[in-house]
């Protein structure tokens, strides 16, 4: 089992050496289609934007497969995810660990660990306190142009792993 700082060190390299198609990542998102996303920034909603993770499929858990370089592309949909998302998906290794994307009703994903959901879930995997999941997670802790950009998030992350 890997420690907090492991993961996270994990995450940050992963955001930085995957090649994210246009329009696949965006913190305003655990999971979600990107025309539902651009609907709620547009609506100026994040929190909308950050709980409307949709996907047409019913199945328990979406399929990917790698594309060129080592680009990820969503099998079941058209998909845009957060840092955590992609790596509730992305990371074989999370996935062992326990952190995964749940639907809840209307098909809408959350990233999930032992029975926690959203920053709770990222806090208890990461072991991280709460204030720090939100610096690292949440939409509104990044300026606009940097939501959709993983490396920005790895950066962050890199940072607060030399606190630490």
């Amino acid at each position: 089992m890997w420690t907090g700082k492991q993961r996270l060190e994990a995450l940050a390299t992963y955001l930085e050496t995957t090649d994210f198609e246009a329009g696949k990542f965006h913190m305003g998102a655990w999971m979600s289609s990107y025309r539902e996303l651009l609907h709620n920034i547009i609506l100026f909603d994040p929190w909308r934007a950050a709980l409307s993770a949709r996907c047409p499929s019913n199945d328990d858990e979406m399929v990917f497969e790698r594309g060129e370089g080592n680009t990820l592309v969503p099998i079941e949909c058209k998909t845009t995810g957060c840092a955590l998302g992609w790596g509730a998906v992305g990371i074989p290794e999370f996935k062992e660990q326990g952190l995964k994307l749940t639907y809840w009703r209307y098909n809408v994903a959350v990233v999930s660990y032992e029975g926690y959901t959203d920053f709770a879930a990222a806090q208890a995997f990461f072991k991280i306190p709460s204030v720090t999941a939100s610096h690292l997670f949440s939409p509104t802790s990044y300026e606009l142009f940097e939501q959709g950009d993983p490396k920005a998030v790895a950066k962050r992350i890199r940072t607060y792993l030399m606190t630490v």
